[in-house]
Order: C-alpha cells, then structure tokens, then sequence
C-alpha cells in the first residue's frame, strides 16, 4: 500500500519518547501537588501558633474578626483591693465654761482639747436685754436671740491650725454673763440653725429646723431664767454641759444638749423643763452640724506650740513641758546633754519614738516624736545613763502629722556655720524641721533661708551652747537641699544638724487598689480597663501592673482587664469590688 499523503509515518521509537515525556510530566505535577500541600499545612500550623484564649477582638478595625488567633497572652493573676474612708458622724470632744463673779463687757471662754477637722461652738448668755455682742475675729455668727431679761448669742469656728488658748466675746453695756466653748470633731461645716424666744414658763423650747444631708448632730442650747436650777434633758438627746450666772438672784441657766440625726428633714422641736418648776422667760437656738462624707483634708504639718526648759544645774534628766497641742497633732523632743565625753547614753521614754541621734566632742543632740495621746502629761521626762550633766530642751507640737517620713544627721567641725543634711522628700504635703546645736557663747545662729525659726535656745552652763528649730513647708518630692546658718556673733564652734521630715495627711477618699501580673508578649504596648462594662482607663507600658481608682465613691464595682496591642484587645480577666459598709 502506499502512504497516504495526510499522514507522516513515524519509526516506533517516536512512541517511546512521547510515553516517556508523559510520564515525566505526571510525576512533575504530583511533586509540586505535595510541595502545595505541605505549604498548606505549614500556614495553617502558622495561624495555629497562640491558644484560643488569646484571641483579639477588634477596637475598630477587622470587625469581622477574620484573624482568629494571634501570640499575645492576656495578662493573669487581677485583683482588687478596697480602701474604705468612712463617713463621719459629728461627735462632741470636749467643752470649757465661764460664769464671771462680777459684771463687765466681756468674757473669755478657755479652749477645750480640740483638733484640726473639728468645729468649735461658744454659746454666750448676758443676764439682761439691751447689748449688741460683737463677734470675734475668725468665728461666725450663727444666731442671736433676746428678750426682755437676756441676750445669747452662738458661734462657730472651724478650728485653726493654731488655735488661741481662749476666745473673748465681748459687748456693749456691762452685764453679768455666762459661757460655753465646745469642740465637736467629724464636723464639716455648719449645715443650719434657728433660734427663738420663749415666754414665761417652766418649759424652754429650741425651734425645729431642717436638716438637708446626713450624717449630722443636732445642738440644742436653752437659756431660761429660773433661780440656779438646770432644765431636763430634752428626750432622745444627751447632755453636754450646762453652766448658771452668779449675779445672785434669778439666775439664768444655760444646757447644751445634742443628739444624731439619722435622716434628712424637719428636726422637731427641742424643749425641756425646769427640774425644780420654776418659771421663767427663756432662748431655744438649734444648730445642725454636717458630718464628713468620707472625704478627709489634705493638711500640711504646721508649728502650733513648744516650750523650752534649761537648768542651772547639771543632771541626769531633763523634763520638758507639754506645749498646746491636740488629738491628731504629733509633738517633737529635742534633747541637749552638754560634754558626752563620760560615754552618756539617751533613753527613750515610754511612748515617744527615737528619731536621730549625734554626738560632737561637747554635745550629744536626741530628737523624739510621739503622737499626742488623747490625755498627753503635763510633762515629759528624758534621762540618759553615764552621769550628770547640764542640759537643755524644746518640746514642740505641730498640727496635721500623719507620721515622720524620714530623717538624718550630721556633726560639723569647728566653724560659725552649721549645716543640716538633704533628706528625700517621697510625698506631700511635707513639713522639713531643721535643727541646730552649736558650741557658741550665747549668739543665736542665723535662720536658714527659706525657713521660720520657731525656738531658740541657751544652755544655762556659762551659755557656751545654743539650740534652735526651724521650719519650712516643702513643696514638691525630691531632695530637700541642705539647711545652713551662720552665727550671729560669728562664733566659731562644733555644731549638730538634724533634719527631719513630717509628713502631712493627704487628701483621701473611697478607692480601690488594682494590681495584676504583666503580659509575657513583650510587644504589648500596656493594657486597658474598664470599670462597669462602661468606664475605660488606658494603662501605658507593659510592665507596669498597678491602677488606683480613686472615683469609687464608696460603691460595688467589676473591673475587666485586658493587654493592648495597637487596635487590639486580648480576651479579658476580670474582678470584683464590694460597697464600702
């Protein structure tokens, strides 16, 4: 047969070649089948590298959540701790009279023991009508009532931070008068008062006023004109005090009487009557004192008082007067043993606690601080072991002391300049005290710049030593800087310099102390809470692990955590606070 022209006739190894290339083709394509799939199950083990507990939601972008997984671990271990500062309910502290023997146009009303935080209330009764009373620097007049046999008139200050020893009210025309002066603590302010007059009877009536918030106490005063006999209590009320004029015939009788206010609204009246029946015309004034809410203030440590002892003989102790001083304040002992060289050591009384001590080759200078006790002696004694010597000392009080934050000590050569050491500041409100002791005849060092001096003080040993105290408020953390003077007299001498740091109360609230252990991705860029499911707080850094809520006020409240990437959010931990009772 012939070939047909269509069609090219191949050898037969043509075949073997095509069957070959096909071969090689298929195994060709199942290679790169495998490569595909083990590069399939390589990306899925990639986004399968963190647990499902890490997953991130989206703050905003990728809200469809496409990637499920990332490698950041939330952080772990949040707890939270409760700082409860709790209300304050009005509290009576203390009180003083006065019932002068003779008439005049004045009276003097001593201070009871009163602290910072409290509110001092004088009530004043003049025997006949017809006087203006005239209100004392610094108080406030919160009413005044007459009728025909009496005026009485009622006060109120916050107390100060040095309060005077007495208050003296005066007025116009001389009359016989009585007084009361009395501290309440837990008082915030006034929140009201009225006052009225009372017709002849045996009962005195006080008026009813409104009391708009709780906690709060109600005073009520009664002034009656009966012979030397005090009203009854009004019921549900404690007495406080009550106090009668000496002209000698119709005395009037002034009763202070208070009570807790348990809710808002109309008080009632107060009334009571005469415990011997006698009847008599009389003034009722209520006054309503506010309660604190839980918010305390913030005080600097201030200088309220000292006194000073150096005895013209040589000895084993030295007593130290107690200074006005208060519930709250904290009182500061500085002791003087001249010529230490027999080896002398200080003790430390009971009660007070050593602060600093340093010793040059004629002085050996202790400092002391004790908190003042609700009855503080009328003195304090310091003794030292190694035998008698002359001494001296200062004892000084200082208002809004919440502890010593720190304190230091240096002995200087031979110079008229003597210097006290920088201490660190780690908080404020802050109060820096500086002492000197300086081997000099008689001459006062200098004050440091910057500072107030508050005592000085000679050794009664021929005056070849004197002491001093300064102060000065600091204002910001950090290094205090060194405190130096020269001598007045420019005297050469070897001196002692103490520094030491007060720490005042800080302004405190209802919070809530939250603290956690960090992320381990070092790539988070810190972490963000929120308070309710509502309230959130960014916290920067990675490490940092802490977060005070000071914006409680008081209440139960959750609190879920979570780390922070840029957009993102880790899963969230969670905690729980409880009300304050």
């Amino acid at each position: 047969m012939g070939r047909s022209p269509l069609r090219e006739q191949r050898p037969w190894t043509d075949g073997l070649r095509l069957r070959g290339r096909t071969r090689r083709t298929h195994r060709a394509g199942r290679t790169r089948l495998a490569y595909l799939a083990v590069m399939v199950v390589a990306l899925a083990g990639a986004l399968q590298i963190a647990p499902s507990a890490a997953t991130f939601t989206s703050a905003g972008t990728n809200t469809s959540n496409s990637f499920n997984a990332d490698t950041v671990t939330p952080p772990s271990g949040l707890s939270a701790s409760t700082t409860c500062v709790p209300a304050l309910t009005p509290t009576y502290r203390a009180s003083s009279t006065n019932n002068p023997a003779s008439s005049g146009t004045s009276i003097t009303l001593t201070t009871p023991t009163t602290s910072i935080g409290d509110y001092l209330i004088a009530v004043v009764m003049l025997e006949t009508s017809g006087h203006t009373m005239t209100t004392p620097s610094g108080w406030t007049l919160l009413q005044t009532q007459s009728n025909s046999d009496m005026v009485v008139a009622a006060y109120a200050m916050a107390t100060p931070a040095s309060p005077a020893a007495s208050y003296t009210f005066t007025w116009t025309g001389s009359v016989y008068s009585t007084g009361i002066l009395a501290a309440y603590s837990g008082t915030s302010a006034v929140q009201t008062s009225g006052s009225q007059s009372n017709g002849n009877s045996i009962t005195a009536t006080a008026p009813s006023v409104t009391a708009t918030s709780t906690p709060a106490t109600l005073l009520t005063l009664l002034n009656h004109d009966v012979d030397d006999t005090p009203d009854s209590t009004p019921a549900g009320m404690t007495n406080r005090h009550g106090v009668d004029e000496v002209s000698g015939y119709s005395s009037d009788c002034v009763t202070r009487c208070d009570h807790t206010l348990a809710a808002t609204g109309a008080t009632g009246t107060g009334s009571a009557n005469n415990t011997n029946g006698y009847s008599g015309v009389s003034v009722g004034i209520s006054i309503v004192l506010c309660g604190t809410t839980g918010n305390g203030p913030s005080l600097t440590p201030t200088y309220r008082a000292s006194k000073t002892n150096a005895p013209s003989t040589s000895s084993s102790s030295i007593a130290l007067n107690t200074p006005l001083t208060s519930v709250g304040d904290y009182l500061v002992a500085l002791v003087v043993v001249l010529d230490p060289s027999a080896g002398r050591t200080l003790s430390t009384p009971s009660g007070w606690t050593f602060v600093q001590s340093n010793t040059t080759g004629s002085m050996l200078v202790g400092t002391y601080v004790m908190a003042t006790p609700a009855s503080p002696a009328a003195s304090y004694t310091f003794s030292w072991t190694g035998g008698s010597s002359y001494r001296m000392g200062i004892l000084a009080s200082y208002s809004g002391v919440s502890g010593v934050q720190t304190s230091a000590s240096q002995s200087n050569g031979n110079s008229v300049t003597v210097t006290a050491p920088s201490v660190t500041a780690s908080s404020v409100p802050a109060t820096l005290l500086t002492v000197f002791n300086h081997d000099v005849f008689g001459y006062w060092d200098n004050t440091p710049a910057g500072m107030t001096s508050r005592k000085n003080l000679e050794d009664m040993d021929g005056g070849y030593q004197v002491l001093g105290l300064f102060d000065q408020t600091i204002s910001a953390t950090g290094a205090t800087g060194t405190r130096s003077a020269a001598n007045s007299d420019s005297d050469s001498g070897t001196s002692v310099g103490i520094s030491i740091l007060l720490t005042g109360n800080s302004n405190t609230t209802d919070s809530a102390a939250l603290t956690w252990t960090a992320t381990p991705y070092t790539s988070a860029t810190g972490y963000e809470v929120i308070r309710d499911g509502s309230t959130t707080t960014s916290v920067s850094g990675r490490t940092t692990t802490t977060l005070t809520d000071t914006t409680t006020s008081g209440g139960a409240h959750s609190y879920t955590l979570s780390a922070v990437l840029a957009t993102w959010r880790s899963v969230t931990i969670s905690t729980s606070i409880s009300a304050c009772p």
